[in-house]
């Protein structure tokens, strides 16, 4: 319950920049989608995360009906020892990324609904730079 407020702030605040996603079709956004999450990851998450899982691509529903693009999953830290961490990518201007809390309360089964059956973990992993 402590989340609901928040989301729905979030949502209305993105609603604007979910109708330029709504002229895309649902596999581009999830594309675009993926290619902010492998660069925040690789910018701000030191060292890069070891493994994804359940990743996948869905919308955000408010009241009023707007959607807005999402990407959701897990991820586990390097070193963590199978701590996986929750994630969303929420497509605005162009993204924002959550991590914890925050994703698990966004991707929760109350507020998002996933548009496509794939799992994009693997696409997500093969995204980030890899150590040489």
């Amino acid at each position: 319950m402590r989340l609901l407020l928040p989301l729905l702030l979030l949502i209305a605040a993105l609603s604007g920049t979910a109708r330029a996603a709504d002229e895309l079709p649902p596999r581009a956004v999830a594309q675009a989608l993926l290619g902010h999450a492998a660069s925040d990851f690789s910018q701000h998450v030191k060292p890069p995360p070891a493994a994804f899982r359940q990743v996948h691509y869905g919308v955000l529903r408010g009241q009023d009906g707007r959607e807005v693009p999402v990407l959701c999953g897990e991820f586990l830290p390097a070193g963590s020892k199978g701590r996986w961490t929750p994630f969303a990518t929420v497509r605005t201007s162009p993204y924002e990324q959550w991590l914890g809390g925050q994703a698990q309360g966004l991707c929760g089964p109350e507020n998002f609904v996933r548009q496509d059956a794939h799992d994009y973990a693997a696409e997500l992993l093969a995204r980030l730079p890899q150590p040489r």
